[in-house]
């Protein structure tokens, strides 16, 4: 046990005379003992025996029997000085029959020549060490007088800049540590940043002995995401602690929390701001009121009392207001000018500011006739919008003295020619298609823009229906004149659907319109054609069913290589096509919304490409089982999120691996990213079925969302993939190094291999090596190639892998 240490009190020096007599030794007033050095006591004065006997203890021999006087600290100092050999020990507790210390004792040792025993002379030190507990109490209680006040503070020494102590509160609010409370560097308590604020204060104060309060408030330090309305702001006031001769011995800083003042000031000043910018830049007329008197006008309100401002200013707005008419002012000829009126308060000083909002009446009826034209009309193509064009409707047949008809226009392929010529263009069009509408009709007829590419055409006064029809094919033959847009001659194909309503039997409103819409579903199915965009992707889909059925179709496979050694460890599968033409086109990994298929494939095609591609690697592994390639070479095969959501897709996989006689493990199914952002359980269940499977999985986490990639932690996965985007970016895109780094690492703390795909040079190939990737496949490694093109160029290599 190691004694803990303390500082000795010094007991006043007195020599220690070495007894060489029984009379010399018994007469001495000093208590002494003669101790060994394993602390046996040898031999005890008088003055000794006395002091056991003033402690409420019985008289004691020679041996070990003493040290029952001391507490156990006391103890384990003596045995720590003499076994180093100290002249000195102490402060040492003297305890009696009650078991608490009497005295506290310092000891003086005087070693004998042969260093066997020593004289320990014994002073009594209670009176200073009762005074220095007594101390401790009363600081004790001084520190928590202090943690008690509401306001944080604390207490710097001169010059050194050392914060001596700071209260609870101080603490609280910069954070500081409970060791760094007492005794630390200023600028270790509050921060480098708020020290070097207060410099100059601390040194007005050394310099002044007056207190002082910094200029501006002082922004606590937050979180880079913390709202504006959560920071907080406080005042720091610096005073200094002078003594009776006024010399300085400290300073006090005391920091109080201004946040809702500041706030409030800040808001008071820009309200301020934004008022003085109104009364000088609005359109409307801006007075200020103070105690009844205007004390500020803009231009505006000069100009609409006729007035300059010295004739305005320090009179009651009300002077200038007319009794009759109505909300009117009295221009400077006497003439009356109709207003609006709007008053606010604004508590911008101890006297609330009246602010009022004048504006010229004529503004405000042509305002409202402005907001009754957009209320009633399409803002692009000026023409009457589909409440407006429905209340006339319902109103032309609630008196039905014609028959009557409603034209329903819907412009085919919009979506996709307003993707290829843009937004502006596409606008441009738009108000050519409701010119053309507009030419052809009567007076008496209306047309509407319905949505953005739907018209209506309200022909209110027909003879038959031959002659709606008529009208709605000369429009159709009008808007197909060619429009030129972006330089190119683009041609409106629209569909058109006709409801007619009769005086003997009119129509409702809601069933005009409705046989209308269904009329122009029915055009539309009957002559319109897929748009451009569709017709390409009917057109894909029909090559690859027709390559499927004629096995046009083929897995070519690229070399999957370990970094660490360059042994192959798998292949990559990737789709090719036969062209009719005799050369070979890859085809992008099947994926719903894939750039590759513009406007995706059928999720039934993709299912069935799928599986194709499970078959086809299956069965190309299978002969690799009898020319010794070894059990970890896998065959690597995306999955799509169609392909997923399967119901039996894990009972087919079961099945093409019984069929094809191959184990699992030769199969590595690479999970599209969507899979991940479906509900877990679900995915979970898959998951561990695959595993039981023996079928390896990977995953590419760059892309997805925060949830996602959460999820990888969870997930029963091998093999985390950067993708070919962000590799083809390496080594000089340093984005591209920041995310492989970052899926590196996030593998390493997953206990997961990486491996890069797109690895086309050998820069890239470097980076990945030097980065700790686990494996690379790319035309840096080895082209695609046929299954047995890869067993010829697996040899070449350098044959079968032996280890992985």
């Amino acid at each position: 046990m190691t004694a803990p240490t303390s500082t000795p009190i010094e007991a006043p020096a007195a020599p220690t005379p070495t007894p060489t007599t029984a009379l010399d030794w018994e007469q001495l007033g000093v208590p002494m003992i003669m101790l060994a050095n394993d602390a046996r006591m040898l031999r005890a004065n008088k003055a000794f025996r006395l002091l056991a006997l003033s402690a409420d203890c019985e008289d004691i021999g020679t041996g070990t029997d003493w040290l029952s006087m001391l507490d156990t600290d006391a103890r384990t100092q003596l045995y720590a000085a003499l076994a180093e050999r100290r002249t000195h020990v102490g402060p040492l507790g003297w305890v009696g029959n009650s078991g608490l210390p009497v005295r506290w004792l310092s000891a003086s040792l005087r070693w004998q020549v042969q260093g066997t025993s020593c004289l320990c002379v014994l002073h009594d030190v209670t009176p200073v060490k009762q005074s220095e507990q007594l101390m401790q109490v009363h600081m004790e209680a001084a520190l928590e007088r202090i943690d008690g006040i509401p306001l944080p503070m604390a207490y710097l020494d001169v010059p050194g800049h050392t914060c001596l102590y700071t209260n609870a509160l101080f603490a609280q609010t910069f954070e500081v540590p409970a060791h760094k409370r007492h005794g630390s560097a200023w600028a270790e308590v509050v921060g480098r940043d708020l020290a070097r604020v207060c410099r100059p204060a601390i040194d007005h104060v050394q310099r002044m002995r007056t207190a002082i309060r910094l200029e501006q408030p002082y922004l606590l330090p937050a979180p880079p995401d913390t709202a504006p309305e959560d920071q907080r702001w406080l005042q720091i006031t610096l005073a200094p602690h002078l003594d009776r001769v006024s010399v300085l011995i400290g300073l006090y800083v005391l920091v109080e929390d201004t946040t809702q003042s500041y706030a409030q000031s800040q808001s008071m000043q820009a309200s301020r701001q934004r008022l003085g910018r109104m009364v000088q830049a609005g359109r409307e007329g801006i007075a200020m009121e103070q105690a009844g008197l205007v004390v500020d006008a803009n231009p505006a309100l000069c100009r609409l009392l006729d007035r300059p401002l010295d004739q305005i200013i320090g009179r009651p707005l009300q002077d200038f207001v007319l009794s009759t008419p109505a909300n009117a002012l009295r221009r400077a000829d006497g003439s009356a000018l109709a207003v609006e009126w709007i008053e606010r308060r604004q508590p911008i000083s101890d006297s609330p500011v009246v602010v009022s909002v004048i504006r010229d009446a004529s503004e405000a009826i042509r305002s409202s006739t402005h907001i009754h034209h957009l209320l009633h009309h399409d803002p692009l193509t000026g023409l009457a919008n589909r409440a407006a064009l429905l209340a006339l409707i319902r109103h032309d047949l609630a008196q039905p003295q014609h028959n009557a008809g409603l034209l329903h226009i819907g412009l085919d392929r919009f979506d996709a020619l307003e993707a290829t010529v843009g937004l502006e263009q596409a606008d441009l069009l738009l108000r050519e298609v409701a010119k053309r509408l507009r030419i052809p009709l009567r007076s008496s007829d209306s047309v509407a823009c319905a949505d953005r590419q739907a018209f209506w055409v309200w022909v209110p006064e027909l003879r038959q229906e031959s002659d709606l029809e008529a009208i709605a094919r000369r429009l159709k033959a009008d808007l197909e004149t060619p429009i030129t847009l972006a330089g190119m001659q683009v041609v409106v194909e629209a569909s058109i659907g006709t409801a007619y309503s009769t005086t003997e039997a009119p129509l409702a409103v809601q069933t005009l319109v409705q046989n209308a819409q269904i009329a122009l579903q029915q055009s539309r199915g009957a002559t319109a054609g897929p748009s451009s965009v569709g017709l390409k992707v009917l057109r894909l889909e029909s090559q690859i069913r027709n390559a499927l059925a004629n096995q046009a179709l083929a897995l070519h496979f690229q070399p999957q290589l370990r970094c660490s050694d360059g042994a192959p460890i798998g292949a990559d599968a990737r789709l090719r096509w036969h062209h009719p033409d005799d050369h070979w086109l890859d085809l992008p990994a099947p994926a719903a919304g894939s750039p590759a298929y513009p406007g995706g494939l059928s999720p039934s095609l993709l299912q069935t490409l799928g599986l194709w591609m499970i078959r086809a690697a299956a069965r190309a592994a299978r002969p690799w089982q009898h020319v010794g390639m070894p059990a970890w070479f896998s065959v690597a095969l995306p999955i799509s999120a169609a392909q997923w959501q399967q119901r039996d897709f894990i009972a087919q996989v079961q099945r093409i691996l019984v069929e094809e006689q191959i184990p699992g493990t030769w199969l590595e199914f690479k999970l599209a990213g969507a899979i991940l952002q479906q509900p877990s359980a679900p995915v979970d269940e898959r998951l561990g079925a695959l595993r039981q499977l023996g079928v390896r999985l990977s995953v590419e986490p760059l892309g997805l969302e925060a949830i996602a990639l959460e999820r990888l932690r969870t997930l029963a996965i091998d093999k985390l993939k950067i993708g070919r985007l962000c590799v083809a970016g390496l080594p000089g895109d340093a984005t591209c190094a920041v995310a492989a780094r970052a899926v590196l690492d996030l593998a390493r703390s997953r206990g997961l291999s990486v491996i890069a795909e797109g690895v086309d040079t050998e820069a890239q190939h470097r980076f990945m090596v030097e980065n700790g990737c686990d494996f690379v496949q790319g035309n840096a490694i080895g082209p695609g190639m046929q299954a047995t093109e890869l067993q010829d160029w697996l040899a070449q290599a350098g044959g079968i892998p032996t280890s992985c």
